[in-house]
């Protein structure tokens, strides 16, 4: 995170704010591509946290941070649970190695049917999983938006 050394005189108060501008930036995988990207690694991360250090929290977190998004597009709602799908079974690894060969199993499947579900837009199966808020019914958000 960066934050400024001292608060901006240009934008303390402006749009209802106290001045303080705050930057996250992750350099891990700095890059310009499509948002579905971003947003399915950082929910597969969480979903990530909580199947293998038992962070009932970061459920919290993916809920919270998917109803705040707001409503997702069809198109940016499976594209984002495909992507979760791959960083479910591309970095499960991180926590394989103390981990029961089931439960690194049982990761990989999730990452598959997210992928497969995705891929064949099967919203039904995704009301009922872990990504449900994503999949809300109230589809009218725009991916440009």
């Amino acid at each position: 995170m960066l934050l400024p050394d001292t608060r901006s005189q240009e934008t303390q108060g402006a749009q209802g704010t106290d001045g303080t501008d705050l930057f996250v930036i992750d350099w891990e995988l700095a890059q310009f591509g499509h948002r579905a990207y971003d947003i399915g690694q950082l929910l597969g991360d969480l979903l990530e946290r909580k199947h293998f250090n038992g962070v009932d929290s970061a459920l919290w977190v993916l809920h919270g941070f998917t109803r705040g998004y707001g409503v997702f597009s069809d198109d940016l709602a499976f594209r984002t649970a495909i992507h979760a799908g791959v960083h479910l079974i591309c970095w499960c690894t991180r926590g394989a190695p103390k981990d029961t060969p089931e439960r690194v199993n049982g990761v990989i499947q999730l990452g598959k049917d997210f992928i497969v579900k995705g891929w064949e837009k099967d919203r039904k199966w995704f009301e009922g999983s872990l990504l449900a808020p994503m999949f809300s019914g109230e589809q009218v958000k725009s991916d440009d938006g």
